[in-house]
């Protein structure tokens, strides 16, 4: 197994995305304090699952993402790639190049990838363990943690001799063995008290079941007198169809009986009926003679009683006539004048309009010349307007010429 590449983007001075590729041999980093080759092992042991943040010399999740510099904006991410070479198979995992990405946002979601497959932080510590680069592993030793292995306790010490030595996983199954033991135990006393519970249950549930068993045996007893019954009522209704069946036979020859009679009957009253309907319009049409006969009687002596009136009338309207012939002469006479001064009206009003005709005549070609005058007033004075107009863009050019002559002269 060998550490083949190291990409960073967005973690701590990180701002643009470095690939740091690590050939055979030993590498080294070199720089001026604060140029951040710390960062770069924080990267490394922050990628392999590290969760203590001041391990990786900041206080809170958010410093370890880049937070502006330089005219950089801060960034909202940050992620580091590992790449391992695992052609010897030293890693448990089928593949020969093997990439663990972390990354992380300032909402505080993070995301663990395996060869670009998502996964879990156990997943990660699982795949490093004994290999000597967990997050309590040897192979990532800082400055000044040399001092800190050696002046620390037993107990720390012991736990870099176990991840050195490889029975640091076994350790950790032995964990894992004993939390399911305690789990299986808890889950046995459960099942003891739940077993307790149903023991006292049993008795009232033993009366259940023979109370049960009691109505199974009676409900099929009762379902056997339902069958009998059902049967003898089914052959009594048989019995019943079989009679109302040659009932209906019998009723349905009878109706066909009265239907014929019926028949019989119906063309007999339809006879009856075309009978009456004949004698109807006959009566109709005697009615009819005698209401023409007493009108025309009644039209007779109305006739007569009008001519007689109408001799009368006719007396005293010639009368009324000779009265007004005589008025209707003078209206004549009347109706002569007028009818001669309206002919004198007549002919002066013809004599006036035909003076006003041709004064509107002059008026409308007065009226055009003018027009015409007022379209050549307003052509001039749009020659105007662009002769002035070229007038002021020469003078503004001879201005403009005048100004850049001075400038260069000066």
């Amino acid at each position: 197994m060998r550490l083949k590449r190291l990409e960073l983007v967005g973690f701590k001075s990180f701002a643009s995305r470095i690939k740091l590729d690590f050939d055979h041999g030993i590498t080294a980093i070199v720089g001026p304090n604060g140029s951040g080759k710390s960062n770069i092992s924080d990267a490394v042991r922050w990628v392999l699952g590290e969760q203590s943040i001041k391990s990786l010399r900041g206080s809170k999740l958010e410093d370890v993402i880049f937070a502006g510099a330089d005219g950089k904006k801060p960034m909202g991410m940050a992620e580091v790639q590992l790449t391992l070479e695992n052609i010897d198979g030293f890693l448990p995992i089928d593949y020969s190049e093997v990439t663990i990405t972390r990354r992380v946002y300032r909402s505080g979601d993070s995301d663990f990838l395996i060869n670009n497959r998502p996964c879990r932080l156990k997943d990660v510590h699982d795949l490093f363990t004994d290999t000597g680069l967990g997050k309590e592993g040897y192979a990532i030793i800082g400055q000044g943690q040399i001092d800190s292995v050696l002046s620390t306790n037993s107990e720390d010490r012991r736990i870099l001799l176990e991840e050195t030595a490889g029975i640091i996983r076994y350790k950790n199954r032995k964990q894992q063995a004993k939390r399911k033991i305690e789990e299986t135990d808890y889950d046995l006393v459960r099942v003891t008290d739940i077993l307790g519970e149903l023991n006292q249950q049993l008795i009232p549930l033993e009366r259940e079941a023979n109370k049960a068993r009691k109505y199974q045996q009676l409900a099929n007893a009762l379902h056997s007198i339902e069958l009998d019954l059902f049967a003898q009522i089914k052959t009594a209704l048989n019995r019943d169809l079989t009679r109302n069946q040659l009932d209906l036979e019998d009723k349905q020859g009878a109706a066909e009986k009265q239907s014929s009679r019926y028949q019989e009957l119906d063309l007999a009253i339809n006879k009856l009926q075309q009978t009456l309907s004949k004698l109807e319009e006959e009566i109709d049409q005697s009615q009819n003679k005698l209401m023409s006969i007493n009108e025309t009687l009644s039209d007779v002596i109305h006739n007569s009683e009008l001519t007689h009136e109408r001799e009368l009338h006719n007396s005293k309207h010639q009368i009324e006539l000779c009265n007004q012939q005589g008025k209707l002469r003078e209206e004549i006479a009347t109706l002569h004048q007028d009818c001669q001064e309206l002919q004198l009206a007549l002919t002066t009003y013809n004599e006036n309009q035909t003076r006003t005709r041709s004064e509107l005549d002059s008026l409308e070609a007065r009226l055009a010349n003018l027009r015409d005058q007022y379209q050549q007033k307003r052509k001039d004075v749009e020659d105007m307007k662009t002769s002035f107009v070229e007038f002021m863009r020469d003078l503004t050019d001879a201005r403009n010429f005048g100004r850049n002559y001075q400038q260069q002269e000066a």
